[in-house]
């Protein structure tokens, strides 16, 4: 089946791709945004019904969020203290955490933040964090 192009709304281009390719689930979607700086990320998740979706990895890492908060999603290497830098901004700045997980693949390497807020986190704390922290490599809102 052909690509299915869609209208550009708010300068942002959809394009949709179908696939016979193997998923999880049978609902499951992989998105592929593309930034207006050039940054790529990968999204995989599905819907369950009745309008909640699951996400389940993010650039091929393995994840789980729902997307009912607003929601950060942190790579930053497995080190000592990186979880309290991060969380120590957003206290700083009056943000309070509602729910939190970390996954990681090995001890020391490449992990994954996902902290749900109880409001969304502005674009100046996250550059923050991405700043101010010097293991972490990405900060995106969701």
């Amino acid at each position: 089946m052909p690509p299915l192009l869609m209208g550009v709304e708010r300068g942002v281009a959809v394009e949709v791709i179908y696939s016979d390719e193997e998923a999880e689930h049978p609902n499951t979607a992989r998105l592929e945004l593309i930034g207006s700086d050039g940054t790529r990320t990968e999204v995989v998740g599905k819907s369950l019904g009745g309008g909640a979706i699951r996400v389940t990895r993010v650039n091929g890492f393995p994840v789980e969020f729902g997307g009912e908060y607003p929601t950060l999603l942190v790579q930053h290497k497995d080190v000592p203290g990186v979880i309290q830098e991060i969380t120590g901004i957003l206290a700083a700045n009056g943000i309070n955490v509602a729910f939190m997980q970390v996954f990681r693949r090995s001890r020391g390497e490449d992990s994954y933040m996902v902290i749900e807020t109880d409001q969304p986190v502005p674009r100046e704390v996250r550059d923050a964090i991405l700043q101010d922290c010097g293991n972490v490599t990405m900060v995106r809102a969701v």
